[in-house]
């Protein structure tokens, strides 16, 4: 998700991913993983508080999440 600067911290990124999560859930998907740039510290961040895990890489930071028990 990429939102602008004025639609960040008002709850609208945290409602999309939990949107995306139960649309996975809900076709059986196992888990989901994304891409977030080295230099992208707030996204990190945004991410790892929702309850995705970092994942080894070498030119960008990956992240996964097990949807059986994220978000609850």
């Amino acid at each position: 998700i990429n939102l602008l600067p004025r639609m960040q911290r008002l709850g609208i990124g945290r409602q999309l991913i939990a949107t995306l999560i139960q649309g996975l859930r809900d076709q059986g998907s196992p888990g989901v993983h994304l891409v977030v740039g080295h230099g992208n510290q707030r996204a990190a961040g945004f991410y790892r508080r929702i309850g995705f895990t970092e994942l080894p890489a070498t030119d960008a930071r990956t992240f996964g999440m097990n949807l059986s028990d994220a978000l609850g």
